[in-house]
């Protein structure tokens, strides 16, 4: 059972403004087609090398203050916030940034002593730090399991409880609260909207992380498997395709990024023997069992693919429909952390992407079908007798539904 932490945050300061983290840390014009070569946690190796190492990727701070971020709405991952874990001392330690990306979106530098001053609840024990509990399942999935990989590698260190921060933008997402419950070897979880102290609390790395730092680390995403939902067994032959038609767009967003004539798109999977799964209207128990009762799973690019990653049997043949074709590298990679290395690849690119708003996450797939149809064919996820129709929306039906300012390019399919 979670026990959620409801003190009152007393107005804490923030930092002061010397202690703000270079502006240069955040690219100011980032090219979404560029990547970094090193995953998030190599990069964490090389700024802490002097204190940590691969043999030890955590540190352990004496009567430490975990320290929640001010709300906020600065919702983007590269805005700058403030929290983590500060020592006896009121300084804060850099292993406990939390990533969105690349870069650390909750920043643990600096002094803070308002933090000790206000810590009025404390935790007589060991605390394993968690990071933020992110209000987006799939940034849930992707950060804020990030670090439960020392729980689950060291089941025989006592810790007291995993304290993991309320998010600067809302509450912990619900069905990331339903997926952390589901893991076997976790100690208690608390969220603290409010600073908390303890004994000790153990730091670990961050092991994953979204957007440009969407690679997990092999040996965490083997352990996350490993102890997610042991009661639930794994077999099925079904045919899945799991759909985002019934998603509802986000608050003050008209749309959000999905296939255009998704639906058709299902009538063909069904013809083909595929059932359609709308993962939303399932809580995450059920989205588990489903996912590992079938052999073949067909995603449309969303939040559902992390669950899949997690979930999914390593004998099942899974591919994803990709929208953001500029993070179809790092999606592959990620999928390879958590269900192997496929001879073929996962992540399908098929037709024209538009990019409906400036906004990152409005970009839509205009599918080639014909394409699709061989590139499923050729991993076996579609009879071979099967053949859809060359049809694909044309730049006048974009600029009809998303207006003249969409803009689209064709993709070079995959094989």
């Amino acid at each position: 059972m979670v026990n959620m932490v409801r003190t009152r945050m007393n107005n804490l300061s923030p930092l002061p403004p010397r202690d703000l983290p270079p502006q240069d840390l955040v690219p100011p014009d980032l090219d979404l087609s560029l990547f970094p070569e090193a995953p998030l946690s190599a990069l964490q190796f090389q700024a802490h090398r002097a204190r940590i190492s691969p043999m030890a990727p955590y540190v352990r701070v004496a009567q430490g203050v975990m320290v929640p971020p001010a709300p906020s709405s600065q919702d983007r991952s590269d805005a700058i916030h403030h929290g983590g874990v500060a020592d006896a001392a009121g300084r804060f330690d850099p292993v406990a940034n939390h990533y969105a990306s690349i870069w650390p979106w909750v920043h643990s530098v600096g002094t803070w002593p308002e933090a000790l001053q206000n810590s009025g609840d404390s935790l007589a024990g060991t605390a394993l730090y968690g990071g933020i509990a992110r209000e987006h399942f799939g940034h849930f999935i992707t950060e804020s399991l990030g670090r439960i990989w020392f729980a689950l590698m060291h089941p025989d260190e006592k810790t007291d409880a995993l304290c993991v921060l309320r998010s600067p933008i809302g509450p912990p997402s619900v069905e990331g609260m339903q997926l952390l419950d589901l893991f076997a070897g976790l100690p208690p979880v608390r969220i603290l909207d409010a600073p908390l102290r303890a004994n000790e609390v153990i730091v670990p790395l961050q092991a994953t992380a979204s957007e440009h730092a969407i690679q997990c680390d092999p040996m965490a995403a083997r352990l996350m498997r490993r102890g997610l939902a042991p009661h639930i067994p794994a077999r099925g032959e079904r045919s899945l395709y799991v759909s985002r038609s019934r998603i509802t767009p986000p608050a003050g967003r008209a749309f959000s990024g999905s296939i255009l004539e998704e639906r058709f798109l299902e009538s063909l999977l069904e013809a083909a023997g595929y059932e359609i799964f709308h993962p939303q209207e399932h809580d995450v128990a059920d989205q588990i069992r489903t996912y590992r009762s079938a052999a073949r799973i067909l995603v449309n690019e969303g939040t559902a693919l992390h669950l899949v990653a997690l979930a999914a049997r390593s004998d099942a043949s899974v591919a994803i429909i990709a929208r953001r074709t500029g993070l179809a590298p790092l999606f592959e990679t990620y999928l390879d952390s958590f269900l192997g290395h496929s001879a073929m690849t996962r992540v399908l690119r098929c037709g024209r992407i538009v990019l409906a708003d400036a906004y990152v996450g409005e970009v839509w797939l205009a599918p080639d079908f014909r394409h699709l149809q061989e590139q499923l064919q050729r991993r076996g996820m579609l009879p071979l007798d099967a053949l859809w129709p060359q049809r694909q929306a044309i730049t006048d039906d974009i600029q009809e539904r998303f207006g003249p300012d969409a803009r689209s390019r064709d993709l070079v399919p995959s094989f």
